[in-house]
């Protein structure tokens, strides 16, 4: 598949998520869009969990000249000790990605935003933060934004969907398939 493809491919997928996110109250995935075409973008994640967000991390892909850049920190949450223990930390300096990856991420990154929380009923909640901010530049128009979403993040067990889980998830997973140790 090529990647005029790949975004093609994209983009539909964002349209609908956008659709679905649109009969649920979110319009999460038209918003950070124009990371998929623009020649000048940055997507940023802050990320924050426990109490307080004590375990900060970020998660950045930047594109440059048509050329795509990831890296960040992110815990991974799914490793998280009982009672509140540090969970491993994930590190990935930047490194190149192909327009594929690029799109693939984004792809996932819309799913993750748009989709409809259920509520979560859980005994012993950590908080989770996600702070999702981005600008565009193509030619001499400009484009940016910002999105923040918080929930609680329950056991493994647990069934529902909060976006802040949801999304932070996302970003360590897109880490670790980068290479993040």
């Amino acid at each position: 598949m090529t990647a005029t493809a790949v975004v093609g491919v994209v983009m539909a997928a964002a349209a609908a998520a956008a659709a679905d996110g649109a009969s649920t109250g979110s319009a999460a995935a038209p918003r950070f869009a124009c990371i998929e075409t623009a020649a000048e973008a940055e997507l940023r994640l802050d990320l924050g969990a426990g109490e307080g967000g004590v375990w900060r991390g970020e998660l950045t892909l930047t594109t440059v000249a048509g050329t795509s850049e990831l890296g960040g920190t992110a815990y991974d949450m799914s490793k998280a000790g009982a009672k509140g223990r540090k969970p491993p930390k994930l590190r990935l300096k930047p490194k190149p990605v192909s327009d594929a990856q690029r799109a693939e991420a984004l792809q996932a990154l819309t799913i993750a935003a748009a989709r409809p929380e259920q509520g979560m009923d859980c005994d012993s909640p950590v908080p989770q933060s996600v702070k999702l901010s981005w600008t565009c530049a193509s030619g001499n128009q400009k484009t940016g934004g910002e999105l923040s979403f918080e929930g609680d993040r329950c056991g493994p067990k647990t069934t529902g969907y909060v976006r802040a889980v949801g999304i932070a998830d996302w970003a360590a997973t897109l880490l670790k398939r980068h290479g993040a140790r």
